[in-house]
């Protein structure tokens, strides 16, 4: 039993720190989303800058250029914790979401650098916003994704353990029938107190099936013999009748 409860105890362990792992993954996965999707927000307000007036447009092309490469690389790290694969599917169409609005980026940065200002608010108002949209929403949807996968998996761990924990308990009561004493078996003391009982108990029981069939002999024999004398004397009556009938004649 002891055996069988240290097994038991290290598989539930062992799937508890499954579970840990997967919260953990799921925390890291859940604020790592968080930060892409403030990056970008960001990203597109600091593209703005670029035609604002005042502001000097070298200095935040070189910011906006870092977060770029940030993005990407929370991105990718984004992908490594990803157990899904719908999740991976919906960080690689953000990926293609962010490489459209670098090219976007490239593009308003030339149109600025030549003095084309009408043509980089273009795209920097109207085609940056809309990509910078469409990758934070396909990032939402891979936390939602791989939110629901981690669930899932604890679940399952959660039903392993069960399963064990049952398989553990009814090994436990097994065993535990097995080691209990049979109470209902006789001993060999019982055994021969019976048979000397028994031997006790049949002189006696022969002596009388003896003494009662002498008494039944003994009856049987009374009865032949008064059967015997009533057949003798019948005559002799019968005799004493006729004569007496002779004599009245």
């Amino acid at each position: 039993m002891l055996g069988v409860a240290a097994a038991s105890g290290y598989q539930l362990l062992s799937f508890e720190q499954l579970i840990e792992q997967e919260r953990e993954t799921e925390r890291s996965f859940a604020a790592l989303g968080g930060e892409i999707t403030a990056s970008i927000s960001e990203l597109r307000a600091n593209q703005q800058a670029y035609v604002a007036a005042g502001q000097d447009p070298s200095h935040w092309m070189q910011r906006v250029a870092e977060q770029l490469d940030t993005v990407n690389i929370s991105l990718a790290t984004l992908a490594q914790l990803s157990t899904a694969a719908a999740t991976v599917g919906s960080l690689e169409n953000a990926q293609v979401a962010i490489d459209d609005l670098a090219q976007v980026d490239r593009r308003a940065r030339d149109h600025s650098d030549v003095g084309q200002y009408l043509m980089a608010s273009d795209l920097l108002f109207t085609d940056s916003p809309e990509l910078a949209l469409i990758a934070i929403n396909h990032i939402r949807l891979a936390l939602e994704t791989e939110r629901e996968a981690s669930d899932t998996a604890q679940t399952t761990h959660r039903k392993s353990q069960g399963i064990v924990l049952a398989a553990a308990m009814g090994t436990s009561v097994l065993v535990a029938l097995l080691l209990l004493p049979s109470s209902n078996r006789p001993t060999a003391k019982g055994v021969g107190l019976i048979d000397r009982t028994v031997e006790e108990t049949d002189p006696v029981s022969l002596q009388d099936v003896e003494e009662s069939s002498g008494n039944t002999n003994q009856e049987d024999n009374d009865e032949t013999s008064f059967q015997d004398k009533t057949t003798k004397t019948a005559p002799v009556s019968v005799t004493l009748d006729l004569q007496l009938a002779a004599d009245l004649c």
